[in-house]
């Protein structure tokens, strides 16, 4: 079954959000739940040339994130992404993982390698969760008995 929310607006959700050279663009995406379809549904975005497959997380105008000093420029420099650094370690509990400054760290050293990487982990992470899932007894490895 398909998790799509209808909102009051219907099943798309709409919001302006800051690109590449500080352009403002609308954003639409798929309202859902247990499915990842929303970025499925930002593609067009990708193709359009407003977002990135990889890249800091776009921003609302106005967002206190781009108005500190420093990062106004190189989030105008870069073009926003579907996903991010900031996105593939959220899980993590680590204290230099917060979004903005993984967000600056991917500005400052971003690159073919960084972003296949994080290319990597952003479709290796859901395919991971999915399996564990999918395995009897609710994704535990049960404790084999060792023969000796």
């Amino acid at each position: 079954m398909l998790a799509v929310r209808r909102g009051p607006d219907g099943v798309w959700d709409r919001s302006p959000r800051t690109g590449l050279g500080g352009r403002v663009f609308t954003l639409r995406s798929l309202r859902t739940r247990r499915l990842r379809l929303d970025l499925l549904s930002r593609l067009p975005h990708v193709v359009r040339g407003d977002l990135s497959l990889v890249g800091p997380a776009p921003l609302t105008p106005g967002d206190p994130r781009a108005a500190c000093p420093g990062a106004r420029q190189w989030r105008q420099e870069l073009r926003p992404g579907l996903t991010g650094l900031a996105q593939v370690r959220s899980g993590s509990a680590m204290p230099w993982d917060d979004p903005a400054l993984l967000d600056q760290h991917y500005a400052e050293h971003h690159g073919v390698v960084l972003y296949l990487a994080v290319l990597a982990e952003a479709v290796r992470n859901p395919l991971r969760a999915a399996l564990r899932k999918a395995r009897p007894g609710g994704g535990t490895d049960p404790v084999q008995p060792r023969h000796t």
